[in-house]
């Protein structure tokens, strides 16, 4: 019952979890972080076309007590759409006789709006903490760079700009949350993406958050 308890608690807190957070121009801070990564997607047709995709990392950093993610990342559906979506966190964090006990709440994406969802907890918390594998922590002590992905998003691109154009996106994470295990929001900064096409030339290196 306690179990049970426990898991609705952090399944409520992250499907209603609001906090206020901060978009920063860079990934380059201490505090809790969920980003886009790279940040600049900038291309020029010699080296992406129509058909070609691109990887998108939905990234978090200089996190310590994580027992839930959310996010929903957002894209403009008439220049990119989306061939996958893969979950990497729990996978990774999780030993491999674990996955089992992993609990994909969401991990889908939507063409027609140009959006990618993901939730993911564990379904059985205390089992996971007895096995030591529960709360995460994705610092600089686990990680080099303290960081991990929680998903990769593939992004094809499916409009060509005019002759001596360009064509450009935010890449915009959304309904994002942390939770630890007593389901408190873990406040953190919020770092959206950019993607450019450019049909000529060299594109700019100005970034869009």
């Amino acid at each position: 019952m306690l179990r049970r308890i426990l898991l609705l608690v952090i399944l409520f807190a992250l499907l209603t979890g609001t906090l206020t957070t901060i978009n920063l121009p860079v990934y380059g801070t201490d505090e809790p972080t969920m980003f886009v990564e790279p940040m600049n997607s900038i291309f020029y047709m010699t080296e992406k076309k129509v058909g070609d995709t691109i990887q998108i990392n939905c990234t978090l950093a200089n996190v310590t007590g994580l027992a839930g993610v959310r996010f929903s990342l957002s894209w403009d559906p008439t220049l990119l759409i989306c061939t996958g979506i893969q979950e990497v966190l729990f996978h990774s964090v999780t030993p491999t006789a674990f996955w089992g006990n992993i609990w994909n709440l969401k991990l889908r994406y939507n063409n027609t709006a140009g959006t990618a969802d993901y939730m993911q907890t564990w379904q059985d918390v205390q089992l996971a903490v007895a096995d030591g594998y529960a709360p995460a922590n994705i610092t600089i002590n686990e990680y080099p760079e303290g960081k991990l992905a929680a998903a990769i998003i593939t992004l094809e691109i499916v409009h060509a700009p005019f002759p001596l154009g360009f064509e450009e996106c935010s890449l915009n994470l959304s309904n994002t949350a942390i939770a630890d295990l007593d389901a408190n929001m873990i406040v953190h900064t919020v770092n959206n993406g950019y993607y450019k096409l450019t049909k000529i030339g060299r594109a700019s290196c100005r970034e869009r958050v």
